[in-house]
């Protein structure tokens, strides 16, 4: 086996064995909301690799389905009828939304015209969805897909390491800042801190692995990958803060919405991607 089948294994087998574990009943109804994250991890994970072994073109088509949905959220939280509809379904699932509105001068205008944040999430979702493609067709073509797993998961791996950090030390050794407070109040310094420390180990050894690359130069890929990673995640927290939403759909049960999902990549993606054209 080549090591992105390994990989793709290993994630997989992981995934499953923690959805097993999830649903054991009594473990279930302590943690509910893990049980429905981690079943939609699996199902996005088999997916993805279902389209990576398919070649360059179904995973071209399915960075495109992504980049669609996500434009398609982002659309209908912006038509005042479609987020009235999303409002009553959050409200369903969740209870209260409790809209918070970040800083006056970012929420958009009463004659309707889109407001600074609302311009920058269209931009870095069309440059996600563009670069995801052109990626996936030239990785793929040229025998360099695992790469495209590389940028993804150091991602996801600072993701994962953020939540539990802040679950774990959120708020006991830092204050936090009041900017992020406003923005993302679940989001800690310390899980940003420690996120992108464990991530940049992780995807070093991950790209090194998987890619062959020096370990120093993937170590300092995996974190400029994590810290924009944040930056894309508070840029969508913000847009959501500021149209009064607490998940920008229900299509993933314990995620939200697509948009939700791919926050992190937004910077990262296009970045990675500049990089990987210019320098790599």
């Amino acid at each position: 086996m080549q090591p992105d089948e390994y990989f793709m294994l290993v994630c997989l087998v992981s995934v499953s064995l923690i959805w097993f574990i999830m649903s054991i009943p009594v473990v279930r109804l302590q943690v509910p909301k893990i049980y429905f994250t981690v079943r939609s991890w699996w199902w996005m994970l088999l997916l993805l690799f279902a389209a990576y072994i398919s070649g360059a073109l179904m995973l071209a088509l399915f960075f495109a389905m992504v980049g669609i949905r996500a434009m398609y959220e982002v659309g209908r939280i912006l038509h005042p009828i479609g987020k009235q509809q999303l409002i009553k379904k959050l409200v369903q699932i969740h209870g209260n939304p409790q809209p918070l509105l970040v800083a006056p001068e970012l929420i958009k205008n009463k004659s309707g015209k889109l407001s600074v944040i609302d311009w920058l999430v269209i931009i870095c979702v069309g440059l996600f969805t563009v670069c995801a493609i052109l990626l996936s067709f030239h990785l793929i073509n040229h025998h360099q897909g695992v790469m495209l797993f590389f940028v993804l998961f150091s991602s996801q791996f600072s993701d994962v390491a953020q939540y539990l950090c802040g679950k774990l030390f959120g708020r006991k050794w830092l204050p936090q800042p009041l900017f992020i407070k406003k923005i993302s109040p679940n989001k800690t310094l310390e899980g940003a801190i420690v996120g992108p420390i464990f991530s940049s180990l992780i995807g070093g050894i991950l790209g090194y692995w998987l890619i062959n690359f020096p370990f120093w130069q993937c170590v300092t890929l995996a974190f400029s990958i994590a810290w924009l990673g944040i930056l894309g995640d508070l840029l969508e927290s913000a847009f959501k803060r500021q149209h009064g939403i607490k998940d920008t759909c229900t299509i993933l049960a314990g995620h939200g919405g697509i948009l939700d999902r791919i926050d992190s990549l937004l910077l990262s993606v296009p970045a990675f991607s500049l990089i990987y054209w210019l320098v790599l």
